[in-house]
């Protein structure tokens, strides 16, 4: 750990006084930088975390130095610290989930999978086991290669699947100690004859949708082979998609083309997901899944709507410029730019102006109430879609409070 001592350095110096105390140093370099010396006690420590497993040695200079005037004298002794390995890192598997096939009936030995996990200590042993679902004893594995092999027989009418909990442990710690143990998954599915499924070209697809797409169109396509069995085994005979909320939006066909189904609207539901299944044509038939993602494109369909659609206000006619007199509201339910709202006033000559950002309706010229006691102001809200964007006026009427002049006024 930092801070750890690692050797004390002692220099003498014959002289006396001033001329006799002597000073330490390490000489700056990439490895002396790990490392601090007291100054006067000699006694060289860790200032970093060292790693075997980046430098396994580090060499550095320390300089020792007397007090001495007008002349101070040193020499340099170099020093070389070893590190030691330390099993300070767990086993890694190179997958999380193995897949793997084997027949029913296999003879015992049969070989079903081979385990491999890593681990960063140059030193260190890897212990494998079977850690969970295997109740009935059915698979062993060999501790030092990996390989699960079959020990029992295997009926696929009884278990046709077994999700294997595998573990991997450490050398330093054959315990199951949880620091140097990690676990991963083998899923061994029982095949009768038709031992393996097509394969989508794809793990996971995204499509992008617009929202103003008609029915029918063709959205993308998806696409899985069989590249493991021959004959009537490796013939994809279909798709479906199977589940998911995009099931019923969208449709596919028996070359894997995915089209519109009905209707859809970004603002009710962005985003679809479903599970595409193709199956072969062998007995029984295998199938394989993939998950395909519809995400629905905004399309500038909305227009900004003010809230509330009107508005009041009044102002006094002695007000000076830039006073406020009230906010504008207007929200657009597109995304984006699309659903992006600034204000403006197409009312021509009125003596207000909007802040096109926050709808802020202020005085821009002085008021006069004997010219015109109200103003009706049109104040439109305009999104910045593309190609063409989408407003909503509102009206707002202001009246103006005529200033007290002493005389009696009628209503």
């Amino acid at each position: 750990p930092v801070s750890s001592s690692l050797v004390q350095i002692l220099a003498s110096d014959a002289d006396i006084g001033d001329n006799h105390r002597v000073v330490y140093e390490i000489v700056p370099s990439a490895s002396g930088a790990l490392f601090s010396i007291g100054n006067t006690t000699g006694v060289v420590t860790t200032a970093a975390s060292l790693d075997f497993e980046t430098a396994t040695q580090h060499r550095f200079m320390v300089s020792a130095s007397d007090l001495g005037s007008p002349v101070r004298r040193a020499s340099q002794v170099a020093v070389i610290v070893d590190v030691t390995n330390v099993d300070d890192h767990a086993p890694h598997f190179l997958l999380s989930v193995y897949q793997a096939r084997v027949r029913e009936h296999s003879t015992a030995g049969t070989s079903v999978v081979n385990l491999t996990a890593l681990d960063s200590d140059p030193f260190s042993v890897i212990r494998y086991s079977v850690a969970a679902g295997d109740d009935k004893h059915v698979f062993a594995v060999d501790p030092i290669t990996g390989y699960i092999t079959v020990q029992a027989d295997i009926d696929r009418e009884s278990q046709p699947t077994y999700n294997l909990t595998v573990a991997a442990l450490s050398s330093s710690n054959f315990t199951l100690a949880a620091a140097n143990r990690t676990t991963a998954h083998a899923i061994v599915t029982v095949v009768d004859i038709n031992d393996f499924p097509p394969q989508f070209s794809q793990s996971s697809y995204t499509f992008l949708v617009p929202e103003n797409l008609a029915v029918g169109s063709q959205v993308g396509t998806v696409l899985a082979s069989d590249t493991n069995d021959v004959g009537v085994n490796a013939m994809v005979s279909g798709y479906e998609l199977v589940s998911g909320n995009g099931t019923r939006v969208f449709t596919i066909d028996s070359g894997g083309v995915l089209r519109l189904n009905q209707s859809i609207d970004r603002e009710s539901v962005a985003v679809y997901a479903a599970v595409a299944q193709a199956s072969d044509s062998g007995v029984p038939r295998m199938s394989a899944v993939a998950s395909v993602t519809f995400v629905i494109t905004d399309v500038n369909d909305n227009s900004p709507v003010f809230d509330p659609s009107g508005y009041n206000a009044s102002v006094r006619e002695d007000v000076g410029v830039a006073v406020p007199v009230l906010t504008v509201s207007a929200g657009d339910s597109d995304s984006g730019s699309n659903g992006s709202v600034a204000f403006s006033i197409s009312t021509p000559s009125v003596p207000f102006a909007v802040n096109a950002l926050s709808g802020q309706i202020s005085v821009s010229a002085n008021l006069n109430y004997s010219v015109s006691p109200f103003y009706r102001v049109t104040v439109i809200a305009s999104d910045r879609g593309t190609p063409v964007a989408r407003s909503t006026a509102a009206l707002v009427l202001i009246t103006v409070i005529p200033k007290p002049n002493g005389a009696p006024v009628f209503n």
